[in-house]
């Protein structure tokens, strides 16, 4: 089994919220897998793992990419955090020059729930470009499922009003313990009716529909589902498990 680097990058959270993804600036065209998750903060290191994704392939095109990661709800405004990264090889990242890291090398795999006692703390060197993506609200809908279940439907219904194109809500299913997440891919359905008034002003009524496949959990187990949609103050969601 193969060795990794972790790295972690010390930031103070701009606004309150739901983490939904971390990304990562993509530099060079390596193939690397990786985790990427967020530490609350001990002083001068990291401390505690709140939140990581599943293991992802790196792009290997230049260019943001945002990984999902299991929602955590408790992200707040003036409160210090690590965003981390750890990848099975090495990848090109996009870099600055400034800023606080805490590093050190583990088997390669997931995070450690405590960040390692013996990892090495700097400043002023190389601090990876990396970003958190977080929803105004918890927005979180807890659903039950059945021991045979095999498919869950979410239906997004909202409408909305202004000028050019109305905003998209993101649908995030995750199982017991924040675990497997699901983020909505190609099986998304939109239903829209536009009716334009004056001055190019359009209202719209929206149906959004996103299906996922699951493997059967052999036991009733209670899911969440996180809605993600900015700029919408009423909506009504539908959950269907089968």
């Amino acid at each position: 089994m193969g060795f990794q680097w972790v790295f972690a990058f010390k930031f103070t959270a701009s606004a309150s919220g739901t983490v939904t993804s971390i990304g990562v600036n993509i530099a060079g065209s390596e193939t690397a897998n990786a985790y990427v998750g967020l530490y609350s903060d001990s002083g001068n290191k990291p401390s505690t793992l709140l939140t990581t994704s599943a293991l992802t392939a790196l792009n290997t095109v230049p260019g943001w990419q945002d990984i999902s990661v299991t929602a955590y709800t408790a992200y707040t405004a003036g409160i210090t955090y690590w965003v981390a990264i750890g990848y099975s090889t090495y990848k090109s990242l996009y870099y600055g020059i400034s800023g606080t890291r805490s590093y050190y090398v583990k088997t390669f795999g997931a995070f450690d729930g405590t960040w390692s006692a013996g990892s090495t703390q700097d400043s002023g060197y190389y601090i990876f470009n990396m970003r958190v993506t977080y929803t105004s609200g918890p927005d979180l809908y807890s659903f039950n499922v059945k021991a045979s279940a095999t498919q869950i439907m979410v239906t997004l219904t909202y409408s909305w009003s202004g000028s050019g194109s109305p905003p998209l809500g993101n649908i995030t299913i995750a199982g017991p313990g924040g675990t497997p997440t699901l983020y909505e891919s190609g099986a998304v359905v939109y239903d829209r009716t536009s009716i334009t008034v004056s001055g190019g002003t359009n209202t719209y009524s929206i149906i959004h529909r996103a299906t996922f496949t699951i493997t059967a959990p052999g036991s009733a187990q209670t899911w969440t589902a996180l809605i993600s949609l900015v700029g919408v103050s009423n909506y009504n969601v539908a959950i269907e498990v089968s």
